[in-house]
């Protein structure tokens, strides 16, 4: 374990200046009290003797409070166990409690870069009024969806200082999309999808930032390819396809107080999916959105779908007294059938803008923001209170 977090194999060599940055992972681990080396010349080599002493503190509790229009009121209750089954693993539970009952739990056995083996299990669950195409939604503006995910997986991966992971997977999925509100005739339940899924996945991430909320520094990268090899096929259609979803960002500082920050996200279907529910739906602000729902300023959540999209976000903040920004956000993107294939990737840009203030609070961030699209001239606030979760 410490030579997978010092970044180390057997017989390896390092510098002193490395070795004293690899020790500064092995610290921010939170596992040991104390950890001290001292270095020696034996025989015309130098000898590294680590001591260290673990820290007895096993279990912990933590507590959360967050508002957004979509999940309304959230409570969290975070409880974490490091060494539960072995002296390297960690389980974190997360419980939801408010307008949307939500549940996560992780185990994971660390062994920093060597390989790692992780578990997770997951319910999450909404309701929304969002323009969800199907069949039958062109008769309203409107639907009110209920959007239930029960998800597992299980995962291996290996990572480089804490920034860098890469790593592949298995995943078992269930899906219950419905609507009550369909048409103004019949006031039935429609089903959007009620089916399982099964899928393998690969996955990379890269996470320099300085923070995690409001950075000002770093480089980010999340990628990730899953094809979905096989359903319990509610609507009688299914045929295996495969999708791929990454987030690429830089943040930087000028002038003392500004911060530039770019957001540049794409979807793209392979084998036409033949379930509504795995389009891209792009609007809203929300940072904890799941599956295929991605974030769009000037658009109201879920109001953009297709089965492939780009997207750019470009953020300007400026921190006028300590933890209070000003932030303008200005995001572009284009949605289409196949993009891949169509690659006049400027023709019909759907645009949006945001204005507002943020403050960096103990709970999280306290935001509030005008938005607004000249596509459809609507505008609206959003509001978001505490960490995404």
């Amino acid at each position: 374990y410490i030579l997978g977090k010092l970044n180390l194999k057997v017989k390896d060599s390092s510098s002193m200046e490395q070795l004293a940055e690899q020790i500064s992972y092995l610290a921010a681990t939170n596992n040991f009290d104390r950890i001290n080396y001292n270095v020696n010349k034996e025989k015309g080599k130098t000898i590294v003797n680590f001591f260290v002493k673990e820290s007895r503190e096993k279990a912990s509790l933590s507590l959360g409070v967050h508002y957004d229009f979509l999940y309304k009121s959230g409570f969290l209750v975070n409880y974490k166990h490091k060494r539960l089954l072995r002296k390297n693993d960690l389980l974190s539970v997360n419980l939801v409690l408010g307008d949307n009952l939500r549940f996560d739990a992780t185990y994971f056995i660390d062994n920093g870069f060597y390989t790692s083996v992780g578990l997770k299990t997951r319910y999450n669950h909404f309701r929304a009024q969002a323009p969800f195409t199907g069949v039958g939604a062109s008769n309203v503006n409107k639907v009110n969806i209920r959007y239930s995910d029960v998800s597992s997986e299980i995962f291996i991966q290996t990572s480089f200082k804490r920034k860098f992971a890469i790593g592949l997977g298995a995943e078992f999925k269930g899906l219950d999309v419905t609507t009550e509100t369909l048409d103004n005739v019949n006031a039935n339940t429609t089903i959007y999808d009620d089916s399982f899924y099964a899928s393998a996945h690969a996955f990379l991430k890269y996470d320099s930032y300085d923070k995690a909320v409001f950075p000002k520094e770093g480089l980010f990268a999340d990628l990730g390819f899953r094809w979905y090899a096989w359903s319990s096929d509610f609507s009688n259609n299914f045929k295996p396809f495969t999708q791929g979803q990454g987030t690429i960002g830089f943040a930087t500082s000028f002038w003392n107080k500004f911060t530039f920050q770019y957001i540049g996200e794409g979807g793209f279907s392979f084998g036409k999916p033949d379930s509504n529910v795995f389009d891209f739906y792009l609007g809203g602000n929300n940072q904890n959105y799941i599956n295929t729902f991605v974030p769009f300023y000037g658009y109201e959540f879920g109001e953009l779908a297709n089965k492939s999209f780009l997207k750019s976000e470009f953020n300007v903040r400026y921190e006028f007294i300590p933890k209070s920004y000003i932030s303008f956000i200005a995001n572009y993107a284009r949605l289409d059938t196949n993009l891949l294939q169509d690659i006049d990737i400027f023709e019909d840009i759907k645009s949006g803008y945001a204005a507002g203030y943020s403050y960096e609070s103990f709970v999280g961030p306290i935001e509030l923001k005008y938005t607004w699209s000249p596509d459809t001239n609507k505008s609206f606030f959003v509001f978001n209170l505490g960490f995404w979760f």
